[in-house]
Order: structure tokens, then C-alpha cells, then sequence
């Protein structure tokens, strides 16, 4: 399972990337900076230990900001004031917050891969919720 998003921060920050599933893993690569602050980028690269990820998300680089075995999200949620078209992921200490439909203020950036995957609208959005929700089931406490 392969589906574009934008991982939030704060009020008004957010990426987009790729958050993929396969063989029992769960990634997530974010494209850019987005419309990240450099306040948010700082706080992110410190959650995940590693000042690298300012550097190449400024520049546009992939970045994964984590790959790891489905048992070992700590948490998984879908909130309900996203209006089903959001879920949050708990690893390693650090809460990750997605929206499957894209936020007003984002920055596009220049990446294809399977960014034609993004919800475009409230429905899709839903239906992309519905299977995250489906594939994730299992480890929902």
C-alpha cells in the first residue's frame, strides 16, 4: 500500500511525501520542505535525532523519516476532527500527524513519485482512510 499524504506540524506546517506499507514494514518519505518553518524542521530533525534532515529536506531531497516494522508503531489513531481524512502514527517516541487530503497552504514540490495518489478531495480522502484503517486493524490497540 502506497499512498501520497502530508505529514502536519503545528497549526500551519506541512510536507508532502509517501507513506507505504509492504512485506510488514511501514515508511514514510517526505519530498521538501514544504511549508515547514525552520522552526518545525529544527524540532523534527531533533525528535528523530539526526540534523541531516534540515539540510536535505531544504534542498528538496527525499528524505525517510522512518522505515520500520508494523509492530513496532507504538500508536495509531484516526481523529475524528479530521473529518476521516487524517491518522496519526506513534514510533519510536515521536507522533507523527498525516492528512490524506491536502492541506490549503502547502508548498508542491517538484517529486512524481505517486504523488497522483493524493486525495483530491473529502471523499477520496475517506476511502484512502478507510484502507490505511483496514491494513492497520490488526494493531490498533
Amino acid at each position: 500500500m502506497e499512498t501520497g499524504v502530508w505529514l502536519l506540524m503545528g497549526l500551519t506546517g506541512s510536507t508532502q511525501g509517501v507513506l507505504e506499507m509492504k512485506d510488514s514494514m511501514i515508511s514514510f518519505t517526505a519530498y521538501g520542505q514544504g511549508a515547514l518553518t525552520n522552526g518545525q524542521l529544527e524540532k523534527l530533525a531533533t525528535s528523530l535525532g539526526d540534523d541531516s534532515i534540515i539540510r536535505d529536506l531544504q534542498n528538496n531531497k527525499p528524505v525517510i523519516l522512518f522505515n520500520c516494522p508494523v509492530q513496532h508503531v507504538e500508536q495509531i489513531n484516526f481523529p475524528w476532527y479530521t473529518f476521516g481524512g487524517g491518522m496519526n502514527l506513534k514510533i519510536k517516541g515521536v507522533m507523527f500527524r498525516f492528512s490524506l487530503l491536502q492541506p490549503q497552504n502547502t508548498v508542491s514540490g517538484t517529486s512524481g513519485k505517486k504523488m497522483s495518489q493524493i486525495a483530491g478531495n473529502i471523499s477520496e480522502g475517506r476511502k484512502l482512510r478507510q484502507q490505511w484503517y483496514d491494513a492497520l486493524k490488526e494493531h490498533i490497540a
